[in-house]
């Protein structure tokens, strides 16, 4: 990126900063540090959306795995534990966030129960 489509087309032309040659000195370190400071400001931007991207893309990747851990069940889950897969699963994904997923199932499922359990209650 350039700060104009002037310096665009000078750059693709093969005159980046051409004109600077007719400027005395100190007009031609003003504009190079103008030039530069534009250059940093674009830079920042593309970190910054690249760390915004990355952020993104971990959330997506987290609410992918809450929407597997609801779809699973409880049940899936013992079932997958039975199965000897769990282990594998796990050293996959890492013990720690294998701990907490299987927390935040058993939550959900204990919530869940407890709704149920006061809806089938007669009112008294």
């Amino acid at each position: 990126m350039t700060c104009s489509s002037r310096c665009r087309q000078r750059r693709h032309r093969g005159g980046d900063l051409a004109y600077l040659a007719g400027l005395i000195s100190w007009e031609q370190r003003e504009q190079r540090q103008w030039h530069d400071a534009v250059a940093a400001d674009i830079q920042t931007h593309k970190d910054e959306k690249a760390a915004m991207l990355k952020r993104r893309e971990a959330n997506r990747q987290r609410r992918q795995e809450r929407l597997l851990i609801e779809a699973l069940g409880r049940a899936e889950l013992e079932k997958l534990r039975a199965s000897g897969d769990y282990e594998t699963i796990v050293g996959s994904i890492g013990e720690h966030k294998a701990r907490k997923i299987a927390k935040v199932i058993e939550e959900g499922l204990k919530a869940r129960h407890q709704t149920k359990s006061k809806e089938q209650k007669p009112a008294g």
